[in-house]
C-alpha cells in the first residue's frame, strides 16, 4: 500500500506536538550543564510548560483531522510516536533530572540504576499504551465515553505539574517529600498507562454539544482560578484525573457487591 497524500494543517500539528517534546528534551539536557539551580531550574519549568504546550497541540491535530475529513491511519500512528517523544521520554527524563538534582543535595538515597530503570518503565509503558491504543482503535474509546487506561497526555501532566509545582519554591526551601515521591510515581503512572482502569474522556463531555448554563459557569471559573492559581491548580486538576479512575473501579466493586448481598438476602 503506498501513501499518496496526506492531510496537511493535522500533520503540521502533529509535528508541532513532536517539535514541542524535543525542544523539552533538549532544555532538559541544558539543564544539567548549568551550576546555578535557579537558571537550571527555569529551564526545567520552561521543558515542563512545553509538555502541556505539546498536548494542546496533540487535542487540536485530532479534532482538525475530523473536521477536515483527514483523519488516516499515517495520521493516527505519525500522532502516536510524537506521542512516544512529548508524553513519554520528555516527561520521564524531567523527572529523573529533578530527581538526580534533588537527591544529590541530600544525598544518594536512590540508587541511579533504580531511577533509570522507573524512568524507562515509564517511557516503556507510554509507548505500550499508544500501540495498544492503535490496535484497538476500531472499538469505540471516545463513544463510550471512557478510555481504557490511564491516557498517556494525563500521566505526562502529572509528571509536569508536579515539576512545576516543585519548582516554583526557592531551592533552598523546596519540599523534599515531592521529590523522594517522584521515583515511586513514575511506576504508579507506567502501570495505571497499561491497565484497564476506566478513565473518563472529561475534553469530549464538556466540548461536545450544548451545555447547561450552570456547567459553563463552572469551567470558566475553574480557568480563573487555574489562571491565578495556575501552578496549584494544574497539580489539583491532573492528581483528581489521575484518583478519578481508580474511584470509577472502586464505586462499581462497592455497587457490584451490594447488589450481589441483597440478592442472596433476597
Amino acid at each position: 500500500m503506498t501513501l499518496k497524500r496526506i492531510s496537511v494543517l493535522p500533520t503540521l500539528l502533529t509535528l508541532g506536538n513532536l517539535s514541542m517534546g524535543f525542544v523539552a528534551i533538549a532544555l532538559v539536557a541544558d539543564s544539567e550543564s548549568f551550576a546555578d539551580l535557579g537558571r537550571a531550574s527555569r529551564k526545567l519549568v520552561t521543558a515542563a510548560w512545553l509538555v502541556f504546550l505539546a498536548m494542546l497541540f496533540d487535542a487540536l491535530d485530532g479534532k482538525v483531522a475530523r473536521l477536515t475529513r483527514g483523519t488516516s491511519v499515517f495520521g493516527a500512528e505519525l500522532d502516536s510516536l510524537a506521542d512516544v517523544v512529548s508524553f513519554g521520554v520528555a516527561p520521564a527524563l524531567i523527572a529523573k533530572v529533578i530527581v538526580e538534582a534533588a537527591l544529590s543535595v541530600e544525598g544518594p538515597l536512590l540508587h541511579p540504576r533504580l531511577l533509570l530503570s522507573v524512568s524507562g518503565l515509564y517511557v516503556a509503558c507510554t509507548a505500550l499504551r499508544l500501540a495498544r491504543y492503535n490496535v484497538e482503535h476500531q472499538s469505540p474509546e471516545e463513544g463510550t465515553g471512557y478510555f481504557r487506561g490511564l491516557p498517556s497526555p494525563a500521566a505526562a501532566g502529572v509528571v509536569a505539574s508536579t515539576a512545576i509545582l516543585y519548582l516554583t519554591f526557592d531551592p533552598s526551601d523546596r519540599p523534599m517529600w515531592i521529590a523522594r515521591a517522584l521515583p515511586f510515581l513514575l511506576p504508579v503512572l507506567a502501570l495505571l498507562m497499561v491497565s484497564r482502569v476506566p478513565y473518563a474522556h472529561l475534553l469530549n463531555k464538556v466540548l461536545r454539544g450544548r451545555q447547561p448554563f450552570a456547567q459553563v459557569a463552572e469551567v470558566v471559573f475553574m480557568i480563573v482560578v487555574g489562571l491565578l492559581l495556575k501552578e496549584y491548580a494544574l497539580a489539583l486538576a491532573f492528581y483528581g484525573y489521575l484518583l478519578l479512575g481508580p474511584g470509577v473501579v472502586a464505586h462499581r466493586w462497592l455497587k457490584n457487591r451490594r447488589r450481589l448481598r441483597h440478592g442472596v438476602e433476597w
